[in-house]
């Protein structure tokens, strides 16, 4: 991988995360906190930490070159 893949991959999943934490709380707002809600924070959160794993991934790439 090398860092433009390293980061295309986490500005998606930032978009992802960004787009999940509307759905819970469009969800909570709507219905209360229910399964959909709680799926939805157990997304953003799982694409969150990727995230943080790509950036340090990143960060070992770039100090490398």
């Amino acid at each position: 991988m090398n860092k433009k893949m390293i980061l295309n991959s986490a500005l998606f999943k930032l978009v992802f995360a960004l787009l999940f934490l509307t759905f819970a709380v469009n969800s909570v707002n709507e219905n209360g906190w229910n399964i959909i809600a709680i799926l939805f924070i157990v997304f953003a959160s799982f694409d969150v930490y990727n995230i943080i794993k790509l950036s340090k991934v990143y960060k070992i790439i770039k100090d490398r070159s």
